[in-house]
This record gives C-alpha cells, structure tokens and sequence, in this order.
C-alpha cells in the first residue's frame, strides 16, 4: 500500500506539468509559444513547419500539443484522435491501430517529447 502511495504521488507530480491548452498551428506558426497561466512553452519551429507542409487538415483544424495517453507500467502509449494520428504522420510517425486507440512504443513517444517541443506530451494513467 505505501507503494501504490509513492507511485501515485510520482504520476501526480509528472501529470502536473500538463499543457491542458491546445493552440491551433496558425497561431504557433505566428509565434511559437504556448502561454498556459504564467507559463510561456516553447515549441519547435521546425516541427509545426513539418507539420503546416505535411498535414492535409486545414490548418484551422490542426491543435497542439498531442496528448498520449500511457496506462503506468506500459511500454507503449495511446491517442485516440484520428486528427492527430494525420498529424503525427506529416512528421513521419506510424502508429499501430488496435480498437479504437492508436499506439506508439513509450521510448518513441519520450524522443518525440525530446526532438518536437511543444508538440508531443503524454500523461501516465494510473
């Protein structure tokens, strides 16, 4: 039990820094930035420039950041969104449709995270 206590205090403290705002590529193609309260998240120039070139969704349709759900203890993560599944394909990501969810190995998700900034996060579910 002081485990699950630890391990759900940990997932708390990672979920916290969450962008819960999602700003249209129009915007951040104006400015990179995702202002979020007092935060100001910057996000890769070259990333939503891969993105405007490589999606075919109006851009009044494309939202950032990509949220990828990860189920702790997983090796891999979901999204659900098709928009997004486009998205992450203009940058020349593949995911593995199972259901109605869209996985990517975890490792792939965390060097998005790393490479596209401001682009990609995820959330560990408990």
């Amino acid at each position: 039990m002081v485990i699950e206590n630890i391990l759900q205090h940990e997932i708390m403290q990672i979920n916290r820094e969450i962008i819960r705002k999602r700003v249209c590529i129009r915007e951040l193609l104006e400015d990179p930035l995702i202002r979020e309260g007092n935060r100001k998240i910057p996000v890769s120039k070259e990333c939503i420039a891969r993105i405007a070139r490589g999606c075919t969704l109006p851009l009044s349709d494309i939202f950032l950041p990509v949220t990828f759900f990860i189920p702790a203890g997983s090796y891999e993560g979901y999204i659900t969104s098709s928009k997004d599944v486009e998205i992450l394909n203009a940058l020349g990501i593949e995911l593995s449709k199972r259901g109605e969810k869209y996985w990517l190995a975890k490792y792939r998700i965390r060097k998005l995270e790393r490479t596209c900034l401001g682009i990609v996060q995820s959330v560990i579910l408990p």
